[in-house]
């Protein structure tokens, strides 16, 4: 999975390196809404916002660019996010989205 969601480099070959054999954590966490910070036909900033399986609100701005024919999360070498999640009150601004 993290090979389709992940931009191709350094970054992606230590976070597939690093989650293998490890167990996935039992908490969930479910998309609430977002907002685009920045577009343009190459490269976009998204913060998400989510809510954890014990109700608890975060956001996070990802930044994306498009390769490989879909829009991919570009982290950085070290195989890690480049922003930290932080928790919010509430989802005031965020356009409301949800899945499953």
């Amino acid at each position: 999975m993290i090979r389709d969601l992940t931009l191709p480099g350094p970054g992606r070959d230590k976070a597939m390196e690093d989650s293998e054999g490890t167990p996935s954590e039992s908490s969930s966490l479910q998309v609430a809404g977002f907002q685009i910070d920045s577009y343009s036909p190459q490269e976009a900033h998204i913060d998400i916002a989510f809510r954890l399986d014990n109700t608890a609100v975060g956001h996070i701005n990802m930044p994306l660019r498009w390769s490989e024919g879909d829009w991919k999360i570009q982290i950085g070498d070290a195989g890690q996010l480049i922003n930290d999640p932080v928790q919010l009150n509430d989802l005031s601004g965020y356009i409301p989205w949800s899945g499953v």
